[in-house]
């Protein structure tokens, strides 16, 4: 039987979940904790964007795709937004890189298989819906 009172998702996506980044499969030993797609930032980060193309919409009563550029950044600040924190990454100094918003932007923008992870980890409901 499902016992709804021990499924949070919005709980467990504020508290957030660890992604071991890997390549081929295998784990780098770089970790990334994300914010889920039920998380409170993400929900008023996805408003936003509905709210963004209902006020084009009106404006021109009809549906214009984003411009691609606008779309790929749109999507690197969603997932830093939802990015908390992250250990095991080096910056090309060879020092381990600290986590900022500014960080994460960069390295979201530069590494685009990173970004794929954590994308496909804050929607990913296993992470999320565990009791």
């Amino acid at each position: 039987m499902l016992k709804l009172s021990t499924v949070n998702p919005k709980r467990k996506s504020n508290e957030g979940a660890d992604v071991a980044i890997t390549i081929d499969g295998e784990p780098t030993g770089a970790v990334i904790r994300v914010l889920g797609k039920y998380s409170d930032v993400a929900e008023k980060l996805q408003r936003e964007a509905v709210r963004r193309l209902q006020r084009q919409y009106s404006k021109s009563n009809k549906f214009v795709p984003p411009d691609p550029t606008d779309a790929e950044q749109e999507r690197i600040a969603y997932a830093v937004a939802c990015t908390m924190s992250w250990s095991g990454i080096e910056g090309a100094d060879g020092k381990p890189l600290a986590f900022s918003p500014q960080a994460a932007t960069e390295l979201y923008a530069e590494h685009k298989w990173i970004l794929e992870q954590v994308d496909k980890a804050i929607g990913d409901d296993a992470l999320f819906l565990k009791a």
